[in-house]
């Protein structure tokens, strides 16, 4: 699997950052975030490990293959939410994913 910049940008916005408040947080420049973005450069694994910490997810999350675009595209969609509100949808997405 490759790291796949669309989880990483769906990811942030997601969760309410701004680019720049997020670069901050990890200790890049807001033009390196822009590039693992944008899929010209990937994260070390410091940074990835930064990014888990910070956006609350494993690391595994910032992986994936075409068969997991829509998850990055309904992550994209959705307004920022609190850390309960996302807990709540988690739980709605295993069980619905159990029943399949």
């Amino acid at each position: 699997m490759n790291f796949s910049p669309e989880r990483l940008k769906a990811m942030r916005g997601a969760r309410g950052f701004a680019r720049a408040t997020l670069a901050a947080r990890i200790g890049v420049s807001v033009h390196s975030l822009l590039d693992y973005e944008t899929g010209i450069t990937a994260p070390n694994a410091r940074v990835l490990a930064r990014l888990a910490d910070e956006l609350k997810c494993p690391v595994g999350e910032f992986f994936g293959d075409e068969h997991d675009r829509w998850a990055s595209e309904l992550v994209a969609a959705l307004p920022p939410m609190s850390p309960h509100q996302i807990a709540a949808a988690a739980r709605a997405f295993a069980a619905i994913d159990t029943a399949t």
